[in-house]
């Protein structure tokens, strides 16, 4: 018996030995890889402060290296703090302001005015969900699609009514993250509409110049690195999507509240200067669960690619976000003009 567990301590400390080389390995694999991808190029993007950032889709998402001062002893920055809800990862910081006031978060912590709760009388209210495009980082917030919506709306001030457009848009949130934030966070403000501005990247995880990777990592880079890989092979083996499950549950979620849901697709502009396909599999994927869509792709290409769309092809001009706000209104008035007073 003495001689068994004298092996088993032998074996138990060999294991355990190994287990820590092969992580020290990693370990240090990792961080050297890391290094070596920060020499590389560098974005600018999140809060509007220097950051560099690089992403690898391949292997992990590499988190930002701020300067100094730009994450708090919390770890969390002028713009960013972590959210209570986990499924959120982070949220927008109440009352923040940088960017000499171009960038101003309401105490609700979105990129508007203060919200009227409860909704006032004679007001009918669309909250309008949605990641950077929606948010407009390269914008004044009264160019963004959902102020010129709202614009839009009320030009005919004879009828008794007012709409309400209230942005509820976070940057770099995928469709998981924006149907949470719809399901948490839009009941109180008492909507008659959501807008879900939807984007060719909404199923990826991390794709948010480093934010999710900052708020969810460890002291580990391979413990990192295997939940997210773990992440990637779970919705592999569920044959689904992030996308698809969120729409699943948003178009649920619309009919448990008898509160309609509208998918607006915005468009990105492919290596070849042309409309990116991923734009169409939203509205498919929207329609599979019966949500009403809005592509916004023959729009754009009428007016112009190139003029719709900033260079990184993504995020738009504000001729992009104008042409957006008046095919949604169009939408609206010839769809949903008695349930909003139209």
């Amino acid at each position: 018996m003495r001689h068994r567990l004298r092996e088993w301590l032998i074996n138990g400390a060999v294991l355990a030995i190994t287990l820590g080389f092969l992580l020290l390995v990693s370990e240090i694999g990792l961080r050297v890889y890391e290094a070596r991808l920060m020499k590389g190029p560098r974005g600018s993007e999140g809060d509007g402060l220097r950051r560099d950032v690089v992403l690898d889709n391949t292997l992990f998402h590499q988190p930002d290296q701020p300067v100094p001062s730009a994450w708090d002893s919390r770890g969390e920055s002028v713009l960013h703090i972590r959210s209570s809800n986990p499924r959120l990862v982070y949220e927008l910081r109440p009352h923040a302001s940088l960017l000499n006031g171009l960038i101003s978060i309401n105490g609700s912590g979105f990129r508007d005015r203060e919200f009227e709760i409860p909704k006032p009388v004679g007001v009918h209210r669309i909250l309008v969900v949605g990641d950077s495009i929606t948010f407009g980082w390269f914008e004044q917030v009264d160019q963004t699609y959902p102020k010129v919506l709202e614009r839009l709306l009320n030009q005919d001030g004879a009828k008794a009514r007012r709409i309400d457009v209230c942005s509820l848009a976070v940057g770099g949130y995928n469709a998981a993250q924006e149907l949470e934030l719809i399901k948490t966070k839009a009941l109180p403000l008492q909507p008659d509409l959501i807008i879900l501005g939807a984007c060719v990247n909404d199923g990826e995880i991390g794709n948010d110049a480093g934010l999710w990777r900052h708020f969810t990592r460890s002291r580990l880079r391979t413990y990192d690195f295997l939940r997210l890989r773990w992440m990637r092979v779970y919705w592999m083996l569920r044959h689904e999507d992030i996308v698809e499950t969120a729409y699943e549950e948003l178009a649920a979620w619309s009919r448990e509240h008898h509160l309609p849901a509208l998918v607006v697709a915005f468009p990105g502009r492919n290596a070849e200067g042309g409309v990116d396909p991923r734009g169409a599999e939203l509205i498919d994927k929207a329609r599979r669960h019966a949500l009403p869509t809005l592509d916004l792709s023959d729009a754009y290409r009428r007016c112009g690619l190139e003029k719709a769309l900033h260079e990184d092809g993504l995020h738009p001009t504000q001729i992009g976000y104008s042409v957006a706000a008046t095919e949604i209104a169009r939408y609206l008035r010839e769809n949903l003009s008695a349930q909003l007073g139209l």
